[in-house]
């Protein structure tokens, strides 16, 4: 009989097995790490001073200390000690110091990916999230900027703070040579939105900034929350 089961590891109860609660504890702990998987972290390089029971990290290169020797696989917190799992293809998690999720190939997670091939090509699909403070002038380019060969879905975006008047009318957003590509009559007072879709997907072959524009006036404060819906792809591996 087998001393653990096929994909998880986890430890098997044999016939007249001592301190059962042992091994029935271990599968617990496992199955507690790996279901809806959540990552503190995929580039931390050495065990943090004060963990939290149950947290779990997944491992890249450098490692040292009690994860040395440890590479690609996770490291969970258990019982003030360290258990070591290995992920598998197809796996998703959520890391959560960079709020993405991850797509494991079978080699090396992949963030965002809704697809991986087993050489590790992909297609993801992302959403970059940003504020944009509104300053004075008549037109604000962003210093965050669309990734060079993404294509974008739609961009949408709304006040978070009301876009001082003054002689402002409305506002526009979009990218240099296509100023209203995501929102062209757009209201100044807090809670107001747009939903920028285009017509097809757009891609971008190098990095653009958004722009939004002052129509019939200018800016004078304000502020602007603006989310970025784009797809990406990867290349496969040698």
């Amino acid at each position: 009989m087998s001393s653990s089961t096929a994909n998880l590891a986890l430890p098997l109860l044999q016939q007249s097995q001592a301190q059962k609660h042992i091994v029935v504890n271990e599968s617990l702990a496992i199955l507690d790490a790996v279901t809806q998987l959540t990552l503190e972290s995929l580039s931390v390089q050495s065990p943090p001073a004060d963990p939290v029971e149950g947290q779990a990290w997944g491992l890249p290169t450098g490692l040292g200390g009690a994860w040395a020797f440890q590479r690609d696989r996770i490291a969970v917190f258990v019982n003030g000690g360290w258990m070591f799992i290995d992920p598998k293809a197809g796996w998703k998690a959520f890391v959560k110091d960079e709020a993405r999720h991850y797509l494991h190939d079978g080699t090396a997670w992949q963030s965002d990916a809704v697809a991986v091939s087993p050489y590790g090509a992909a297609t993801a699909i992302e959403l970059a999230e940003f504020e944009q403070a509104i300053g004075t002038g008549t037109s604000v380019t962003t210093a965050w900027k669309i990734p060079a060969y993404t294509t974008v879905l739609g961009v949408t975006a709304r006040v978070v703070q009301k876009l001082n008047d003054g002689s402002l009318f409305r506002w526009q957003l979009g990218v240099p040579g296509s100023l209203s590509r995501y929102g062209y009559d757009l209201r100044l007072l807090a809670n107001n939105w747009t939903y920028g879709l285009t017509g097809a997907p757009i891609t971008y072959y190098e990095d653009t900034p958004l722009v939004l524009t002052a129509r019939n006036g200018a800016f004078n404060g304000g502020r602007v929350r603006i989310a970025v819906h784009l797809r990406h792809l990867s290349v496969p591996r040698l």
